[in-house]
């Protein structure tokens, strides 16, 4: 187990907003784990599980890493019930390398990291809901709240099935790690962490990696629940698919490149929260993380609406984000050639 301090990174937590209703005496602690570029999102995810659990006791945990101070002030302007608080925990990628030196994996994010060792930074609570920031709680929690584990290590949902088959492995289907409600305790004992990391070093083809690792270091130590709590949600160019989620969901995912808070893919379920949350006032990107082919799908939906103003555009764009990847590749390529030499 990793229980060493010093092979931990070192987290420096503060309450943002603090509980008034001391009467409270049990909560359910939500955690996210995300770095600066992902606030936003996060942000609204956060608003989204405070706004629907209004009644519920929560703890929501931001453990962020290398967070400026200017997007952490939005944090502090969520409206929290008296029931409820709000804690950060700050990292920086420097204090991650404890974790994650000397892996092949380094270069993956600190904060993907980091949710894996979850457990062990907080040792002492009992069961943890973990939700990735591209996510949207429309529901209670409350059934989560009072689900008994029986010693299982987490409560997951499966995800939906790959055209290639990659989700079907080892004679068991893999479960989506974008919400995991975690037993603590065993999770610990188990060395489910190092064992994580192993995974990761040891199958560098992996697709998804830090999923995929996590399903086999769980194996079949986890309770399946209802897709409702975590509906995958895929949309398309202006679609609204999100409005025909099933009546029942909780928590909706938006697990793939197709993000509502971008303006190709904007929702007007994703809206809802968006606009009333405190990040109201930022402008949407065009498409997530300059992703050539939502570009190519936006220039698309354009010209199919006879836009060809916009079309052209956004064709141009998509040009010169091809261009400029390709550019990059090629200086990956003779860098690596210059290191054999």
């Amino acid at each position: 187990m990793t229980t060493e301090t010093e092979k931990l990174p070192s987290i420096v937590s503060s309450v943002l907003i603090p509980r008034k209703d001391k009467n409270v005496k049990e909560a359910l602690d939500v955690f996210f784990c995300f770095d600066d570029a992902f606030c936003l999102p996060t942000g609204i995810s956060a608003f989204s599980v405070l706004e629907n659990n209004k009644t519920l006791p929560l703890n929501v945990h931001l453990v962020g890493v290398d967070v400026s101070d200017k997007n952490l002030d939005y944090f502090k302007q969520l409206n929290c019930s008296p029931n409820s608080e709000i804690l950060f925990h700050s990292l920086t990628a420097k204090e991650c390398e404890k974790i994650t030196a000397s892996r092949s994996t380094l270069h993956f994010p600190p904060a993907s990291f980091v949710r894996i060792f979850l457990p062990e930074l907080f040792p002492a609570l009992s069961k943890m809901l973990y939700l990735d920031g591209d996510t949207l709680c429309v529901g209670s929690l409350k059934e989560l709240a009072d689900l008994d584990l029986k010693g299982k290590l987490a409560a997951v949902v499966l995800d939906i099935k790959a055209k290639d088959g990659s989700s079907v492995r080892h004679g068991r289907r893999d479960f989506n790690s974008g919400m995991m409600l975690i037993n603590v305790k065993p999770y610990v004992e188990s060395d489910i962490a190092q064992k994580t990391l192993t995974v990761l070093e040891n199958n560098r083809q992996y697709k998804s990696p830090d999923q995929m690792a996590l399903n086999d270091a769980l194996e079949d130590r986890r309770v399946i629940l209802p897709k409702k709590f975590n509906f995958i949600q895929e949309l398309t160019v202006h679609g609204e698919q999100d409005q025909d989620r099933p009546t029942d969901s909780v928590i909706v995912h938006y697990a793939n490149r197709s993000k509502p808070w971008t303006e190709a893919f904007s929702t007007r379920l994703y809206q809802k929260y968006y606009g009333s949350s405190p990040w109201k006032g930022f402008s949407k990107e065009l498409v997530y993380k300059k992703d050539p082919n939502s570009i190519r799908r936006y220039a698309l939906w354009h010209l199919k609406n006879k836009d060809f103003g916009r079309f052209t555009k956004l064709l141009l764009i998509y040009l010169s984000v091809l261009i400029e990847r390709k550019k990059r590749k090629l200086s990956k390529k003779n860098r690596t050639l210059e290191i054999k030499k």
